[in-house]
C-alpha cells in the first residue's frame, strides 16, 4: 500500500508542477495593451490629455503609456498645460483624445475663438508654451515624464500645415503575472518530495518484513495438517516445491518446528486437543506467563512514529515552497493616519504663466536674440523679443549706434542663472512674469530685472521693461514659482499708491526731492537713483552756466511716461510696481539774436540733424523704474528695486513754441 501511496504522490507533483509552468508558457497572457488614437479626417494637429496615458486599469502601478507615432515626414511632439495647448489650438479643429474613468475617448474638437480671415496652419516649433518638445523623422517613441499636480496635454503634428502623423499609438505595460504558478511547482516539488519519502519507507518496510521474527508458541497439529507433517518428516514430500512466500513463510523459516514433538506424544494438557488457546499465554519455568511472539503495536506509539517521520517532510515542504515567491510586485509599506489639514478649493486657482523650465528657455532666447540685434543694429530682430519701453530705448540706441561712430551700446541682457522668477497666476491672456537674471560671467555686473509678457497664444513672451537691480535693493517675499502671483489691477486701492499713481509720484519727488507732497510715501534716503539724477542735474546746469548763464536758460522737467504699468502681488499683500518716468532737459535763448548751438554734441545732431537751434532745443530721457510698493496700513516707505535712464530723443524748438509741451 505504501507503494501506491508514493505512485499518488508521484502523480499528484507532476500535474501541480505542470500546472505552474504551464501559467507561465501556455496560459502566459499579453505583456501590454495598445489603443491607436487616430481621427476619420486628415487634421494637422493631435491632442492627447496625459489622464489617457493612465487611463488603462490593467496597467502596472506607477507605469504610464508609451507613445510611439510614425510618418512618412516630420515628427514633432511637445506636452504643455492643457490651457495652453487648447489656447494655442483655439481657432483650429483637430483630434482630441481624452480619459473619463478609464475609457477613452477620441473625437474631433471644434474651434472655440474666431480669428480674421481663415484659420492658417501655424508651425508648433518654437513656442513659449511648450514645457518640453521633441522632433524626428519616420518614427517617435517616447515615455513622457509628466510632472504632478499639473493638467497636462501632449500635441502632435507634422508642420502645423501637412496631416499630423496617421499611425498614433499608446502602449502600456500590463500585469500578466502569475502569482500562483511558483506555489504550484513548489507545493508539486513539496509533495515529489513526500512521494519520494513514501517509497523508501515502503522499500524499507519490504525488506524489514523478510528478516527473522519472533513467534509464539506452534500451534499442536490435526488431521491433513499432521499427515502432511508426517509426510515431510518420512522424506516423502517433493523436495523441490516451492519454498514458502510471504510473511508467515518468512516467519516459518526464521524458526523451524520441532519435529520431536507429535499428536501421539504425552499430552500435558496445554495442546489444541486439550481444547486450549493457541494464542494463549502460557507459564515459564518460573511461572510468569508469557506472551505471543509477535507484539502487536499500540495506538500511541503508532501515532508518534509516524508524527516523527511526518515532520522532516513537513520541514522540507515549508522550505522548498518558502523560496518559491510569487512574481508580482511588492506592495509598498502602508503610510500610517497622520493629521493632515483640508484640502482648499482649488477650482477658482489659476496656474503660474510659465514653469521655471519655461522661464530658463525664454531667458536664454531673449538674451540670444537681443545680442545679436545689438550686433547688428537690427531693430526688427530686437522686436522678436522686445516690446514696449524695453524696444523703444534698444530702436533709438540702433540710430544712434549708425550715426555715430563708437556709441557705446546698452547692457547686454545676461541669459543665466535666474536668481527671481515670479509668474501671474493666470491662465488666460495678456500674462505677465517679472524676473531677475544675474552674470554668470561677471559678478561685477548688476542683476537685471525684466518684465515679460505674453499678448497672447500665438505670440512669444516679450520684454517691456529692462533695468538694473539697485546694490541697496531689499527685495520683499515673494511666491514661490510654481505657485504665481496674482497680477493687481491699475487703480488698486489696497496699496499705498495705485499702480498708475506711482509714476506721477516719483515725477514729483523728482522735481521737487524731499518737498514732494509724496516724498514721505518714499524711501528717499536710500534711493541712489534720486541721487543720481539730481547729481546729473546740479553737474549739466553748472556746465551750462559757465557759457550760456546770460543768453539762456535751462530747465528740467518731469512726468509720467506713457507705458502702461503693471505690478505683480508680494506676500504682504504689497506689489512690485514697474513703471516709465520721462525726464526732459530744455534749453531757450533769452536773447532774440542769440541761438543754441551743439556743434560738438553729436547725439542732439544726429537727433534734430542740426547744429545750431533759435528756438532752444529739448531732449528727452526715458528711465525704465521698479518698485516695491507696500499695502495700505503698512509702516514701510516705498521702496526703488531698480532703474535705467537711457536717452530717448531731442527735437528743435520754434520761438513761436517755446511754452509748448509735447
Amino acid at each position: 500500500m505504501r507503494f501506491v501511496w508514493a505512485v499518488v504522490a508521484f502523480v499528484i507533483a507532476a500535474g501541480l508542477v505542470a500546472m505552474g509552468v504551464a501559467q507561465r508558457t501556455v496560459f502566459l497572457g499579453p505583456d501590454s495593451e495598445t489603443i491607436k488614437v487616430s481621427s476619420e479626417e486628415d487634421l494637422p494637429f493631435t491632442v492627447i490629455d496625459s489622464d489617457v496615458f493612465e487611463a488603462l486599469p490593467e496597467a502596472l502601478p506607477g507605469e504610464s503609456g508609451t507613445l510611439t507615432i510614425s510618418s512618412d515626414g516630420p515628427i514633432f511632439a511637445t506636452y504643455a498645460r492643457t490651457t495652453d495647448v487648447l489656447g494655442w489650438l483655439g481657432d483650429q479643429r483637430f483630434t482630441h483624445a481624452t480619459a473619463d474613468g478609464g475609457d477613452i475617448d477620441v473625437a474631433t474638437a471644434e474651434p472655440t475663438v474666431e480669428l480674421e480671415g481663415e484659420p492658417e496652419g501655424r508651425n508648433p516649433a518654437g513656442s513659449d508654451l511648450w514645457l518640453e518638445s521633441f522632433t524626428a523623422d519616420g518614427t517617435m517613441e517616447e515615455n513622457f515624464s509628466f510632472p504632478d499636480g499639473m493638467e497636462l496635454s501632449v500635441l502632435i503634428a507634422s508642420d502645423g500645415t501637412e496631416p499630423a502623423p496617421a499611425t498614433i499609438e499608446v502602449t502600456w505595460p500590463i500585469d500578466n503575472s502569475t502569482p500562483s504558478a511558483p506555489w504550484f511547482i513548489g507545493a508539486g516539488i513539496g509533495v515529489l518530495v513526500i512521494g519520494l519519502l513514501l517509497y523508501i519507507l515502503a522499500v524499507v518496510h519490504s525488506r524489514r518484513s523478510r528478516g527473522p521474527r519472533r513467534k509464539g508458541q506452534p500451534v499442536p497439529l490435526t488431521g491433513a495438517i499432521a499427515i502432511a507433517r508426517d509426510r515431510h518428516v518420512a522424506g516423502e514430500l517433493d523436495e523441490a516445491q516451492p519454498e514458502p512466500t510471504g510473511e508467515a513463510d518468512a516467519a516459518s523459516d526464521a524458526e523451524p518446528r520441532d519435529d520431536s514433538r507429535n499428536d501421539d506424544g504425552p499430552d500435558d494438557g496445554r495442546g489444541a486437543s486439550a481444547g486450549t488457546d493457541p494464542g494463549a499465554a502460557e507459564p515459564d519455568e518460573t511461572g510468569t506467563e508469557r506472551g505471543t511472539a509477535r507484539r502487536e503495536a499500540s495506538p500511541w506509539w503508532s501515532l508518534r512514529r509516524r508524527a516523527r517521520l511526518a515532520l522532516p517532510v513537513l520541514g522540507l515542504s515549508v522550505a522548498l515552497m518558502a523560496g518559491c515567491t510569487a512574481d508580482v510586485p511588492a506592495a509598498g509599506p502602508t503610510p500610517s493616519p497622520s493629521a493632515t489639514e483640508e484640502a482648499a478649493d482649488t477650482e477658482a486657482a489659476q496656474q503660474p504663466a510659465i514653469t521655471e523650465t519655461q522661464a530658463d528657455r525664454i531667458i536664454a532666447d531673449l538674451s540670444e536674440k537681443v545680442a545679436e540685434a545689438d550686433e547688428k543694429n537690427d531693430a526688427s530682430l530686437a522686436a522678436k523679443r522686445l516690446a514696449g519701453t524695453a524696444l523703444e530705448i534698444r530702436k533709438v540706441n540702433y540710430s544712434l549706434r549708425g550715426d555715430i561712430d563708437d556709441y557705446s551700446s546698452l547692457p547686454q541682457i545676461p541669459a543665466e542663472p535666474i536668481a527671481i522668477l515670479l509668474p501671474q497666476a493666470f491662465d488666460g491672456w495678456p500674462r505677465t512674469v517679472l524676473t531677475v537674471v544675474e552674470d554668470a560671467e561677471d559678478e561685477t555686473v548688476a542683476p537685471t530685472i525684466i518684465t515679460l509678457r505674453q499678448e497672447d497664444p500665438w505670440h512669444s513672451y516679450k520684454a517691456t521693461y529692462v533695468s538694473q537691480l539697485r546694490p541697496s535693493a531689499e527685495v520683499p517675499d515673494l511666491a514661490p514659482p510654481y505657485q504665481g502671483a496674482a497680477l493687481v489691477p491699475p487703480d488698486s486701492s489696497f496699496l499705498q499708491l495705485a499702480p498708475e499713481e506711482v509714476a506721477a509720484a516719483y515725477a514729483s519727488v523728482l522735481k521737487d526731492g524731499e518737498k514732494s507732497e509724496y516724498a514721505e510715501l518714499f524711501d528717499i534716503e536710500n534711493d541712489g537713483f534720486l541721487a543720481e539724477v539730481t547729481q546729473k542735474r546740479k553737474k549739466t546746469l553748472s556746465n551750462f552756466n559757465e557759457t550760456g548763464k546770460d543768453t539762456g536758460t535751462l530747465s528740467f522737467g518731469q512726468k509720467a511716461g506713457s507705458s502702461d504699468p503693471f505690478a505683480l502681488m508680494t506676500l504682504h499683500s504689497g506689489a512690485i510696481v514697474g513703471v516709465s518716468v520721462v525726464e526732459e532737459e530744455t534749453v531757450k535763448p533769452t536773447d532774440a539774436d542769440a541761438v543754441i548751438r551743439f556743434e560738438d554734441d553729436p547725439v542732439l545732431q544726429a537727433f534734430t540733424g542740426e547744429e545750431t537751434s533759435a528756438g532752444g532745443v529739448r531732449t528727452r530721457y526715458l528711465d525704465q523704474l521698479f518698485f516695491y510698493v507696500p499695502s495700505q496700513g503698512s509702516e514701510e516707505p516705498i521702496r526703488l528695486l531698480g532703474s535705467s535712464s537711457s536717452i530717448r530723443g531731442a527735437e528743435i524748438l520754434e520761438a513761436e513754441n517755446d511754452d509748448e509741451d509735447e
